[in-house]
């Protein structure tokens, strides 16, 4: 049996411009909001943007939420056009966050194994805690899965404005 990659949220994207590196730089920066810690209250783009490396996602009011999707990308030059080419991914703290808790369950389990510990030997209710920890893998994984509906989402969204931008000069 395969178990599929929660992570696998990752799309091939790229955007024609008729302009120089800079002026998309310039065109996208007007639409784009700076990435801080005071709650935005409108909802919109968001990012870092260089020549080196592009990074956007959408922001929501009120929250801080992790399981969007993000695109990373870069201008280059084919010929005689640019291109904003880069993928959707999933924020690297959703990744982080997961296996730290994986590895967190994993290290208690090694911990019992390792102390000789009681919960090895019951055969009866010691073990809740065997389950709550699978369970919670469980969850963990389901959910990330639960929120891919609303990833494909933003995904079309964010591309859209992005294109808009490179296109129209508006969202």
């Amino acid at each position: 049996m395969k178990i599929s990659n929660p992570f696998s949220l990752s799309k091939q994207v790229s955007f024609d411009f008729s302009g120089s590196i800079d002026e998309g730089i310039l065109l996208l920066s007007q639409f784009v909001g700076k990435l801080s810690f005071r709650p935005k209250f409108d909802d919109g783009l968001v990012g870092k943007l260089s020549k080196e490396q592009i990074e956007i996602y959408l922001h929501r009011p009120f929250s801080r939420n992790f399981l969007i999707p993000v695109f990373y990308g870069k201008f280059v030059n084919n010929g005689s056009k640019r291109e904003l080419v880069g993928q959707f991914k999933i924020h690297k703290y959703v990744k982080m966050t997961f296996y730290l808790g994986l590895i967190g369950i994993v290290a208690f389990w090694i911990y019992v194994a390792c102390a000789d510990h009681e919960l090895l030997q019951a055969r009866s209710q010691q073990m809740t805690p065997l389950w709550a920890c699978i369970g919670s893998i469980v969850f963990m994984y389901i959910g990330l899965y639960l929120c891919r509906p609303i990833a494909l989402k933003d995904i079309g969204r964010i591309e859209e404005q992005i294109r808009n931008v490179l296109t129209k000069g508006s969202i």
